[in-house]
């Protein structure tokens, strides 16, 4: 059984446990969960031939730990075994002091960033790069092997700037879980993020708007949210649609939701340097 397949069934099982607690919610609760992931495993699912040349663009500081299965997932999707010409995949290492590089360049082009920050390094991948579409993507997440090809497809239509993703844990209580699932389904603004983790976007349209605002203090996680998940699909928004799809989430680590905003530690982190960085204002 892989590692996607794991996490696909101990968030069933999660759920279906959580039924004899609040009834008829869990229940929901599961359908919802099927219906997001009922094409996002198919590996065999009809793969669209993209529209245009893409980019995958990884952020990464000190991320021996998880970026060997994050970027072993985005190498298996089913629409770059089928297409591989139309696809790059950069790693832009901000600054790491373990194996973080050495790891990465085994699955993609290494590239540096010396500017310690989040919006740095993907600002670097961006400029790097001469696709035609960016896929935003985080060292920690986990993508099943159908993601890429349900949100390219959606770049066929040119009045599509941007696509956004849910995202759903996979390290932590069912209830966690599941309110991630609601919120994606009911929840307006979900749909208005364009998530650093799972989203892409026309490269042309990132230099139209002027990019990030890399003036922020990159180390203030909050920040850094609301100028890459709010204020920059917003200025997306002005020069085309942004699509949701729903049916392509991925899966996220609650680490860093755990290190940066509440006193608690997070259920994973075999990183024992990671929560102190955050905490102290040294990483993103």
């Amino acid at each position: 059984m892989s590692f996607l397949e794991k996490i696909n069934n101990t968030i069933l099982t999660a759920l279906t446990a959580i039924s004899g607690v609040t009834g008829t919610v869990a229940v929901a609760t599961d359908k919802l969960y099927k219906r997001m992931t009922s094409e996002v495993f198919k590996y065999d699912y009809p793969v669209t031939k993209p529209a245009g040349s893409v980019q995958i663009v990884m952020p990464a500081y000190n991320e021996e730990y998880f970026i060997e299965q994050a970027l072993d997932s985005l190498l298996n999707q089913n629409i770059i075994h089928k297409y591989p010409d139309y696809f790059g995949l950069i790693v832009v290492d901000n600054g790491s002091e373990d194996a973080t590089a050495e790891i990465a360049s085994l699955y993609a082009e290494v590239i540096k960033e010396p500017r310690r920050g989040k919006l740095y390094a993907r600002d670097t991948g961006i400029k790097y790069s001469q696709a035609d579409i960016i896929v935003a993507v985080d060292a920690d997440c986990i993508y099943p092997p159908n993601w890429l090809n349900l949100v390219l497809r959606h770049f066929h239509n040119s009045q599509v700037v941007a696509v956004s993703c849910p995202h759903i844990p996979y390290d932590d209580s069912s209830l966690i879980t599941a309110f991630y699932i609601w919120y994606s389904n009911i929840v307006p603004h979900a749909r208005a993020r364009l998530p650093g983790g799972g989203s892409a976007f026309r490269r042309q349209a990132y230099f139209d708007i002027g990019g990030f605002n890399l003036d922020i203090d990159q180390m203030d996680r909050v920040q850094v949210l609301i100028e890459e998940e709010v204020n920059f699909p917003r200025k997306l928004a002005q020069l085309g649609d942004i699509v949701y799809e729903l049916k392509a989430p991925f899966f996220i680590s609650t680490r860093g939701y755990y290190c940066s905003y509440t006193t608690s530690e997070p259920r994973v982190v075999p990183e024992p340097e990671y929560c102190k960085e955050i905490r102290r204002g040294e990483r993103f």
